[in-house]
């Protein structure tokens, strides 16, 4: 858990996860855990993450004694003066006061309705079928387009294959050499590439490039990151890594 936002609760969980995971003969007690779940808590909530089981309080030392020790950290409290000790302030700008470009920091850019704003992580996410860069009939030329290609990419990594495995029986040495370092990797590269598409070409564009956030379930959101879709990290995965082989060789 690592939570910065808040200065004070950076202060305390920082010697709180010190005393937990470093092996150390003794571990926190009680009241450092609740001091720092009572500052660092609201923290998390604000980004829709719940308090870590493996960090209950109930699970540490209620004191420090001669049965059961513990570090009950530095019961020292941040104050503003402290504050602005560890962060000296510096004279600030004389900027004029623009109500309206305060309240548009927080706004998605463009047209507010093709996206959705995520207070998880403060990204505005387009919607799936939103047409921001492109219209209708432009991603419909493109889907064409890509399924046409497709079909040759697939056609050609067969008839490679096949080419292929069967000049292996009438092929000299140097040859069988050549195809070994150079042709068979080149040519399972592209046809990993293929499928890549292939799959692409089945799922859909929906499928392989839509999902949900947990904040909004039922809201399908284009994806920029992550491995909730498995359709759409599968054909990443064999159309960037593979094609990037394919080039390397």
């Amino acid at each position: 858990m690592f939570v910065a936002p808040n200065l004070s609760c950076f202060y305390v969980q920082r010697t709180f996860q010190c005393a937990r995971k470093v092996p150390l003969p003794i571990g926190p007690c009680r009241t450092l855990c609740e001091s720092v779940r009572s500052r660092c808590h609201p923290v998390l909530q604000g980004f829709g993450y719940p308090w870590p089981p493996a960090l209950d309080c109930n699970r540490f030392p209620k004191e420090n004694n001669h049965e059961t020790m513990c570090m009950e950290g530095p019961g020292e409290t941040l104050e503003p003066t402290a504050i602005n000790e560890m962060y000296p302030a510096y004279p600030a700008a004389k900027i004029p006061f623009q109500p309206t470009t305060i309240s548009n920091v927080f706004e998605c850019p463009g047209h507010s309705k093709l996206y959705v704003k995520l207070h998880r992580t403060g990204r505005c996410a387009p919607l799936c079928e939103a047409n921001i860069l492109f219209g209708p009939n432009e991603k419909h030329v493109a889907e064409l387009w890509t399924h046409t290609w497709t079909y040759a990419s697939v056609v050609v990594a067969v008839l490679a294959t096949i080419c292929l495995l069967c000049s292996d029986n009438h092929s000299p040495k140097v040859q069988d050499r050549i195809q070994t370092v150079v042709l068979k990797p080149l040519m399972w590269s592209h046809t990993f590439v293929a499928i890549g598409w292939t799959v692409r070409f089945i799922a859909g564009r929906t499928a392989t490039s839509c999902g949900f956030d947990p904040q909004l379930p039922n809201v399908s959101l284009l994806l920029v990151d992550g491995l909730s879709n498995g359709s759409c990290a599968s054909t990443f995965i064999l159309r960037y890594y593979f094609g990037m082989a394919a080039c390397a060789w």
